[in-house]
């Protein structure tokens, strides 16, 4: 079988047992791989029983594939796969739709699959960080520009707390697309308009518009009247 990438970690399936060496450690910087007991737990139990892996086609049509990885950053399985054709990176089956609606309603952000979870950051804080982590986003967008980004509806899909819209100058209409409830009351106070829920939510067709996304809906794009083009 052919990798991307020759490395071990990327070989094979891991177990939890093997995973408790990774725990975090103030002693020591562990970049990959992650150890969460939670979020293992929650990945082999609930997600087994519950949710259901489904073929996911690549976007530009190509049937021609390299393998990049057995596992996530957690080392729980999940195939990872490059398209030989367009270049893009995404995983080889992934979550019906329902499915992933479920968990960002009612498992992210919270301790049931996650020790690490992001309720111990205030929306304050997490706004400021995004916003500092997210800005070569904006450099990007500004650098490869065709025309300035004024007077746009930017939406952020999947967008946490919407800290990288603040970069964007106030002539553009902000929109924030998320699941939990006091980022979205955050974002309020920062002049963006936030709604709870995904796709489904929008109720206009943002076309030549600025598009953020910050959580796999490229498949769904086509709903709200998007091409999405190689």
């Amino acid at each position: 079988m052919d990798y991307l990438i020759n490395h071990k970690r990327f070989k094979k399936k891991f177990d939890q047992n093997e995973l408790i060496k990774h725990s975090a450690d103030k002693k020591k910087i562990i970049k990959f791989p992650h150890y969460d007991k939670n979020y293992h737990n929650f990945f082999s139990s609930y997600e087994k029983k519950n949710y259901k892996l489904v073929k996911n086609n690549c976007l530009c049509g190509g049937k021609n594939d390299i393998l990049l990885s057995q596992t996530d950053r957690y080392c729980v399985e999940f195939v990872t796969v490059v398209c030989k054709d367009c270049g893009l990176i995404r995983a080889k089956d992934y979550f019906r739709n329902e499915d992933v609606e479920d968990f960002y309603r009612n498992f992210y952000r919270t301790d049931a699959y996650s020790e690490n979870y992001q309720l111990q950051t205030s929306p304050a804080n997490m706004f400021d960080t995004q916003k500092k982590i997210m800005k070569f986003r904006y450099d990007l967008l500004e650098k490869y520009k065709i025309e300035p980004i004024n007077n746009l509806k930017i939406v952020d899909l999947g967008g946490g707390v919407g800290g990288i819209l603040d970069h964007f100058n106030e002539s553009n209409k902000k929109y924030l697309f998320d699941y939990f409830d006091p980022y979205l009351k955050y974002a309020e106070t920062k002049g963006i308009k936030s709604t709870k829920g995904g796709l489904d939510k929008i109720d206009f067709k943002p076309i030549k518009h600025l598009i953020i996304l910050s959580f796999p809906v490229l498949t769904q794009l086509k709903k709200v009247g998007v091409k999405v083009i190689f």
